[in-house]
């Protein structure tokens, strides 16, 4: 966007407006096109299979938009005890390949550890 944060905001808005005059226009279009698919041929007559890929084409491109979701994460400063995590007969395996087997482990405040491999 050209411009400063009031501009972009003017032309988000102006975005939006669109998307949702597109939609509840799919949207008719959709509902019209859905009683056509549920009729029956005539006899004789069989349904235009451009017309069906149509419906179904539009059926897809016809979603309602993903609301902003605002993510807030709050966390409390304060901890109450000095257990962080307790681990009891934990075990993980990639395939074959064990790497913990009935592990129990209680982490607490403070605790430093390292994980060290095969290759130091």
């Amino acid at each position: 966007y050209d411009g400063n944060y009031a501009k972009f905001l003017e032309l988000k808005d102006e975005r939006l407006a669109l998307e949702d005059a597109a939609y509840q226009s799919n949207k008719n279009k959709l509902k019209r096109e859905l009683e056509w698919m549920r009729r029956q041929p005539q006899a004789r007559e069989t349904k235009q299979k451009a017309r069906i890929d149509a419906f179904y084409k539009l059926q897809k491109a016809t979603k309602p938009r993903v609301a902003d979701v605002a993510l807030k994460l709050s966390a409390d400063n304060r901890r109450m005890g000095g257990n962080v995590i307790k681990l009891k007969d934990v075990s993980l395996s990639f395939g074959d390949r064990v790497m913990l087997d009935k592990f129990s482990y209680d982490f607490n405040r403070g605790d430093k550890i390292g994980i060290v491999g095969g290759n130091g």
